[in-house]
């Protein structure tokens, strides 16, 4: 698979350029950091869904969030929550509402991540990204959509011919 344009979850931007992590997780800052210089050194397309802005700025001070905005901005190319995204996310989503269980999936997940999940995948999806990078297990609202990926510890997987890392649901 060749990569010409990803999206990133929430967390790694978090791990890879607030370097933020919880004790066990403190690996992920590097690997994201890996990921951020992988991705740039290949000329690869990062898109930044917008909403990930405020889920990435909300706890910061005006200072701080006016500093990382703009490098966000300037760094990624940012792409709005638009109706053709509205329409997506609305299929995404829908998919849940309609099945039995769908009172456990919003007490095991929550309704807000699952809708949160779905506006960043319904992005990435009207702007053909190749995959979303995440390590979040949850994300598997997407996953009839697009390809839901783990970043790998090895990053020169994508350089081989027809290479691949793993699904995040096949693993």
């Amino acid at each position: 698979m060749s990569l010409q344009k990803v999206c990133l979850d929430a967390q790694v931007y978090i791990w890879g350029i607030k370097e933020e992590s919880i004790p066990e997780q403190k690996q992920m800052i590097d690997l994201s950091k890996k990921l951020f210089e992988y991705l740039e050194n290949k000329n690869i397309d990062v898109i930044l869904p917008t909403p990930l802005i405020t889920e990435l700025t909300w706890t910061m001070d005006e200072t701080k969030r006016e500093k990382l905005t703009k490098y966000l901005i300037q760094r990624f190319k940012p792409a709005p929550f638009d109706a053709v995204s509205a329409i997506i996310c609305g299929k995404m989503l829908s998919q849940y509402v309609n099945k039995p269980n769908y009172a456990q999936i919003k007490q095991d997940i929550g309704k807000r991540k699952l809708k949160y999940d779905a506006l960043i995948a319904s992005i990435a999806i009207k702007n053909e990204c190749d995959c979303i990078f995440t390590m979040d297990e949850d994300f598997n609202i997407a996953k009839n959509f697009i390809d839901i990926k783990k970043i790998p510890d090895n990053l020169s997987l994508f350089d081989a011919e027809n290479s691949d890392t793993p699904n995040i649901f096949n693993t």
